[in-house]
This record gives structure tokens, C-alpha cells and sequence, in this order.
């Protein structure tokens, strides 16, 4: 009996060890598992920050709100219609005498050039031949023409 008293007492501590074996292996494997998962949390975290910059939704709202603003900056420009045509009047305004201008200067060029040549050509012809011509041909400068004709004469003579 005594074999079979030790032998019990052997077989609860076996039994005792192999629970504690056991109870530290899934305390061990619990750790492991846990650490794990706090890992995967991090990686799970920064995945969704990830694709919450990819949210079709916000994405959506951004577009509207930059089209929203497009037509509030149209519908600002119609309303202040008023302003734009002073300011497109103005700038007619400026283009008109600038081209003016130039186109003053070149007529002149021009008409200074003719009638030199003019001058020059009535010249060539006797006195009543250039005042026929002037009279059929150059009617509206006329005055003008006949004025230089005798200053011509006069310095020539």
C-alpha cells in the first residue's frame, strides 16, 4: 500500500506538472498571440489612414465644393456685368487711340508723300495742263494743290 500511496501522490504531481506545462505553454502562446495583434492593430491603423486619403466620398465632396465655387465665381462675374464693360470699354477706348495714332501718322507720311509727287508731276506739265488736271482729277484738294503750285513758281522764279 505504501507503493500505492506514493504512487498516487507521484501521479498528482505528474498530473499537477503537466497542467502547469500546459497552463505556462498557453500563457506563453496568449503573449505571442497578443503581441501579434498589437502589430496587426498598428498595421491595420496605418492601412486605414492609407485609404482614408483615398475616400471616394471625400473625394466626391471636393469636387463639388471646387465646382460650386467655379459657378459662385461665374455667377459673381455676370453680377458685376457693369464692371467688365467699363473696363472692356476703357480698354476699346485705348486701343482705338493707339491705333489712331499710328494710322494718323502713316496717312500723313503718306499724304506728304503724295504731294510731293504731285507737286512734282504738275510741274512737269505747262501751267494751264496742271490746273486742268487738278480741276478734273483732284477736285477736293483742289484749293490745297493750286496754294503749293504758285508757292512752287514763286520760289522759282
Amino acid at each position: 500500500m505504501i507503493y500505492k500511496h506514493k504512487f498516487d501522490r507521484m501521479e498528482n504531481w505528474l498530473i499537477i506538472l503537466i497542467i502547469g506545462i500546459y497552463t505556462v505553454a498557453y500563457i506563453v502562446t496568449f503573449i505571442i498571440q497578443s503581441s501579434q495583434i498589437r502589430s496587426n492593430k498598428a498595421v491595420i491603423e496605418s492601412m486605414k489612414s492609407f485609404t482614408e486619403i483615398f475616400n471616394v466620398d471625400e473625394v466626391k465632396k471636393f469636387v463639388e465644393l471646387k465646382n460650386e465655387r467655379i459657378m459662385m465665381e461665374a455667377s459673381s462675374l455676370i453680377r458685376n456685368d457693369k464692371k467688365i464693360k467699363a473696363k472692356i470699354d476703357e480698354a476699346t477706348k485705348l486701343t482705338e487711340k493707339t491705333f489712331e495714332t499710328i494710322v494718323t501718322k502713316q496717312i500723313n507720311e503718306m499724304q506728304v508723300e503724295n504731294a510731293a509727287f504731285i507737286l512734282w508731276l504738275l510741274k512737269s506739265l505747262s501751267k494751264e495742263e496742271s490746273v486742268n488736271l487738278i480741276n478734273t482729277m483732284l477736285p477736293k484738294s483742289k484749293d490745297y494743290l493750286l496754294r503749293m503750285l504758285e508757292d512752287e513758281e514763286n520760289n522759282i522764279s
